[in-house]
């Protein structure tokens, strides 16, 4: 069951980056996504996108906002939402010790969006605001703040050229991604959890090579015992490469570097990889 779990954990992820594929394909011209997630407690998690294609190809994303807030009169106010945007991803990001990367990202983000190209055109063609609502992703934890800023930045850019209502919008957008609901909680322990199953997963599939190993160490060795520990690594790593490399490459070793392997595991677990040295006289 656990397996099954994971495929379709991985095939559902792969699925979201497929549908950011398909929406830079600018022969659609408008779509309609409607997502419900469930987890093992609480209320299901609903959220839905719309776009159009607009005439120059790019598209226009109809995000999610925060239901809230008012059209606001004055920059002023404007200037303040964008602020507390600015401040909420920065907290978020230094909380949880990814502020490393962010001021590369930042950069990025503010280049696109300097160069003409639209805040929507430039997330729908990264598939964030996807991968920021299911949560997919490795980096997932980046998706919502870089939502968010992109708009932050969109929206002061429309209010230098006087644009109160799409200053608006952003401001709305921006808010809304920058919120604890979108902000994914303790990240770090998303990615304890993703490498120790990738190190488990990794594990299982050296196995059948331990297994041979262990196996050749025993049959291998001359009736008095190895010569020398060298001997008896180089002699079954050997072994292996002319006579079982296809055991070897499906666990994904390499026959090159099997000594260094052999040698690990033979200090490692000594009880499992017996390795028995000839007395010295």
């Amino acid at each position: 069951m656990k397996n099954k779990i994971q495929n379709y954990l991985g095939a559902a992820e792969s699925a979201f980056k497929t549908i950011g594929r398909i929406l830079r394909d600018k022969r659609f011209v408008s779509f309609e996504l409607s997502i419900k997630l469930w987890r093992k407690s609480g209320k299901p998690k609903e959220f839905s996108i719309e776009g159009t294609r607009s005439t120059d190809g790019g598209l226009a994303l109809h995000l999610p906002q925060d239901p809230n807030l008012r059209v606001p009169k004055s920059p002023a106010v404007l200037n303040q939402r964008f602020s507390k945007i600015e401040q909420s991803v920065r907290n978020y990001l230094v909380e949880n010790a990814l502020d490393g990367r962010w001021g590369e990202l930042e950069k990025s983000i503010k280049e696109q969006l300097q160069s003409g190209l639209s805040v929507d055109d430039f997330l729908c063609r990264t598939g964030l605001p996807i991968q920021g609502s299911s949560g997919s992703g490795y980096d997932a934890p980046f998706a919502a703040p870089i939502v968010a800023t992109a708009y932050a930045i969109a929206g002061v850019m429309a209010l230098a050229d006087g644009d109160l209502s799409r200053a608006s919008y952003c401001s709305g957008v921006g808010l809304y991604w920058s919120s604890p609901k979108m902000l994914i909680p303790n990240p770090s322990e998303r990615y304890k959890a993703r490498a120790s199953a990738g190190g488990k997963e990794t594990a299982l599939r050296y196995e059948p090579v331990k297994d041979k190993v262990a196996e050749l160490l025993m049959t291998m060795a001359p009736s008095e015992g190895w010569k020398s520990l060298a001997q008896a690594i180089g002699q079954v790593a050997n072994k292996l490469a002319m006579y079982h490399s296809p055991l070897v490459e499906e666990s994904g070793l390499t026959t090159g570097g099997l000594d260094d392997t052999i040698r690990r595991w033979i200090r490692k677990d000594p009880a499992r990889f017996p390795c028995r040295i000839k007395p010295r006289t």
